[in-house]
């Protein structure tokens, strides 16, 4: 949480003042707990069940079909959609624990 807030008063003071040395603070600071991740949506995992990275959600239910839900829009897609890991705000999440979270899946897409 700290770092997250450096990062965002640093980002302010560079959009004031134009100056990147907070930014090279920040990107060389290793006490950063931030994770990650190899897809390019920005996980932002906001309850229980949901996951930032693939294997992670695979490791909890290895049986089920592991899809990316929209956490704005509520909607899930499937491995192999162009919106599969890759909306602004998102996690990987077992298809039955996003049902019952209330997502659906998205009308153009059909289930692997």
């Amino acid at each position: 949480m700290r770092s997250t807030v450096i990062a965002v008063l640093c980002l302010a003071l560079v959009g004031l003042t134009g100056n990147s040395t907070c930014l090279a603070a920040q990107k060389t600071s290793p006490t950063s707990s931030t994770p990650t991740s190899s897809a390019p949506g920005a996980k932002t995992p906001t309850s229980a069940g949901q996951f930032a990275e693939e294997n992670e959600a695979r490791a909890h239910c290895p049986s089920d079909t592991i899809v990316w839900v929209n956490l704005s829009s509520k909607i899930y897609h499937f491995h192999g959609n162009k919106d599969y890991g890759s909306t602004k705000s998102g996690a990987y999440v077992c298809e039955k624990d996003a049902t019952a979270q209330g997502f659906r899946a998205a009308k153009n897409e059909k289930h692997p």
